[in-house]
């Protein structure tokens, strides 16, 4: 039995912070986590979430979506209030993730967890929520196995 992929709207759905990225794109990613990660050796009820945080995680990875949420002093200093804005990325750094935008502002966090800095597996997975939420369920139908 295959697998049906979900479409871009169920993957804007489910991660409504990806709305302003293409679906054309979109497609393209999930198209990638069915043929690469996720087959029907799966769960049935885990292959959807799987794909779509595996998705996410492939295109957070990427730089989507490229915008930032800045507060925009309506809410009266509670901090509520919030606006999207587009910001162009100039560079990106991937070790201790740094971010420097065309308007001249820079993004830095560090602190990592001392791994050394080399990437481990083939797509980081570790480094996102997303990336988390597929490991959680690779390992759910994928345990680890004692040989006695």
């Amino acid at each position: 039995m295959t697998i049906t992929p979900p479409t871009a709207a169920q993957f804007k759905a489910r991660y409504p912070l990806f709305v302003s990225v293409d679906d054309t794109l979109v497609d393209l990613v999930i198209g990638e986590a069915v043929s690469g990660y996720v087959d029907e050796t799966w769960r049935v009820a885990d292959q959807v979430p799987a794909i779509l945080a595996l998705t996410a995680h492939l295109l957070a990875m990427e730089g989507h979506p490229l915008t930032t949420v800045e507060d925009d002093g309506s809410s009266g200093g509670g901090g509520g209030g919030s606006t999207v804005t587009d910001r162009k990325v100039a560079s990106i750094k991937v070790g201790d993730v740094a971010v420097s935008y065309k308007d001249g502002a820079t993004t830095t966090s560090g602190g990592g967890s001392g791994s050394g800095g080399s990437s481990s597996g083939s797509s980081n997975l570790d480094t996102t929520a997303y990336g988390q939420q597929f490991v959680r369920l690779r390992n759910k139908n994928f345990p680890a196995v004692a040989i006695v």
